[in-house]
């Protein structure tokens, strides 16, 4: 009865109250059993009418149940913790792995009986790993050589625009993790209270330039809120990237060019040798620098495009 009252089960619960909780039930259950053990061998002995203990039976059921949905909640916790100390130079060799984490939590989470589906516990634990399948591409995106410090401004404008709340997919944590400790810095997303407090408030850019620039930056930022725009960027970076290596290979190849000349008809006047095929490739890069400028994202190479023709 204590355990339908007070225990994790009871509706409106908050997800880490309910956690601590089921903890606590499940220790004292165990107790209950050892005794549940002891009468029953008892009534054994002297043959007496067995008892039937149904309140512990319904309630071993009830914590089995509800620990399948925790055991999740803990899991994925766990794992951000980790992932938050993440150095965002390793980020791209990492995302393999969160990304088989994830995609294993909601497959457990699928799996999950619907009763349990009515807690908010479930909706939250749901929420999160959503949230973090749409992180995940973003994360491959953002790690890619192609993304240079100018993306990373275009993205700290984007998420300094305008004030939206945290993502689900770490709210929980920060707050959890603040409680927990009396420093003012996350365990798990590694900011401390003046960047919990940014959400609806002050916004921080995200330190990219920093040594210590980490995966927990990117968790407890509201970066998801800008999927499309953020797909858009590390597609023109790629773009970009093409049109960086297109203009060193063409300085390349005109910086060793080197041109022969002969006196024409006998007389002081040097005339350049196979002049036919130098302007074929003179005009061959002319199409290729003009081809160049009519791309959408050559803006930060457009100074020297124009300089080079």
């Amino acid at each position: 009865k204590d355990f339908e009252t007070y225990g994790p089960m009871v509706p409106g619960i908050k997800p880490n109250v309910a956690l601590e909780k089921l903890k606590k039930y499940k220790d004292e259950l165990v107790t209950r059993e050892r005794k549940m053990e002891m009468y029953k061998a008892g009534e054994e002995l002297f043959a007496l009418r067995p008892t039937r203990f149904t309140e512990v039976v319904k309630t071993r059921k009830d914590i089995v149940l509800m620990d399948q949905l925790y055991s999740i909640y803990v899991d994925l916790f766990n794992n951000l913790k980790q992932w938050s100390n993440i150095m965002w130079t390793d980020v791209a060799d990492q995302v393999t792995t969160i990304s088989d984490v994830v995609n294993s939590c909601d497959a457990r989470i699928k799996k999950l009986p619907k009763k349990l589906r009515e807690w908010s516990a479930y909706d939250e634990i749901n929420v999160k790993v959503s949230d973090l399948q749409v992180l995940l591409p973003l994360l491959t995106g953002l790690s890619k050589p192609s993304i240079k410090p100018r993306h990373w401004i275009e993205i700290n404008n984007l998420l300094l625009q305008t004030p939206l709340p945290v993502p689900h997919a770490v709210s929980s944590a920060i707050q959890s993790s603040s409680a927990a400790g009396n420093s003012g810095t996350s365990s798990i997303t590694g900011f401390n209270s003046s960047r919990q407090s940014m959400y609806g408030s002050t916004l921080m850019p995200l330190p990219f330039m920093d040594e210590e620039f980490k995966l927990s930056h990117i968790l407890g930022s509201n970066i998801i809120h800008y999927k499309e725009e953020i797909e858009e960027i590390c597609d023109g970076a790629d773009k970009q990237l093409q049109i960086e290596k297109r203009l060193y290979e063409l300085r390349e190849n005109w910086a060793i060019a080197t041109f022969e000349f002969s006196m024409w008809k006998n007389r002081d006047v040097p005339v350049l040798k196979a002049f036919g095929f130098v302007i074929e490739e003179l005009e061959e890069a002319q199409l290729q620098l003009q081809s160049l400028l009519s791309i959408r994202h050559v803006a930060p190479f457009r100074d020297e495009v124009q300089k080079f023709l």
